[in-house]
């Protein structure tokens, strides 16, 4: 289990990634190039699932970190 920006990332399995996202089921997919990949985030591949997840929680709506009222990042 990985925190970030108060996110807790689980990736239950490398091989056939199964990985959820503060509760959230994330699908993802090893491409042939040994990348991974998500519909979250078409045409974009990640070396690593952690930096995939990382960008999910940074770029999706429903997963990014809810904004304290009066923060402008």
């Amino acid at each position: 289990m990985t925190l970030y920006k108060g996110k807790k990332i689980i990736i239950k399995d490398k091989e056939q990634p199964l990985v959820e996202i503060d509760g959230k089921p994330i699908r993802i997919f090893y491409n042939e190039n040994k990348e991974y990949e998500t519909n979250y985030l078409p045409y974009t591949t990640y070396k690593s699932i952690l930096d995939l997840c990382k960008s999910v929680i940074d770029n999706v709506p429903g997963f990014s970190p809810k904004k304290i009222q009066g923060e402008t990042k």
